[in-house]
């Protein structure tokens, strides 16, 4: 099966996206919560790399591109990479809230949300590609913004 990209017409083989989503999966050492912002901080030259690479840009604009035609597939893309992701997302989220990373009362819900639109703008929504500085200072920074950063715990 394969995906159709738009005009000019280019096509991606389905897979290439079952590459790109063990890719994307990362292992490594499990840390505690309250050392998430230095761990964000490790990881972030591995995103931006990964999120540079063409093929995941491609990857992504095709599939949210097909979603009204094909609704099937962006389902099965939904359902086996971006809940499992999110469901981990947001039960860190919920455990920084619970260390006082993040402020008691946050929905882990929203920023989780938030930093899928922020990475999709960055993406998606400029007629160029980001180099990988740039996608590292757009990812640190919206951290920051979220508060996944390396500042003192929060007190409620």
């Amino acid at each position: 099966m394969l995906l159709h990209l738009g005009a000019p017409i280019r096509r991606l083989p389905l897979t290439v996206c079952s590459r790109s989503c063990r890719c994307h999966a990362s292992g490594g050492t499990r840390r505690p919560v309250d050392e998430l912002p230095a761990g964000i901080e490790e990881l972030l030259p591995r995103w931006g790399r990964l999120l540079t690479e063409p093929r995941f840009r491609i990857l992504t604009a095709g599939l949210l591109g097909v979603g009204p035609d094909h609704p099937r597939l962006l389902q099965a893309y939904r359902e086996h990479h971006l809940v499992p992701r999110k469901t981990r997302s947001t039960a860190l989220l919920r455990a920084a809230v619970e260390a006082r990373v993040l402020p008691e009362g946050t929905d882990p819900e929203m920023p989780a949300d938030m930093m899928t639109g922020a990475i999709l703008n960055l993406l998606l929504l400029r007629p160029e590609a980001p180099d990988t500085d740039e996608v590292v200072d757009h990812l640190r920074r919206m951290f920051r913004q979220v508060g996944l950063d390396d500042r003192e715990p929060r007190s409620s």
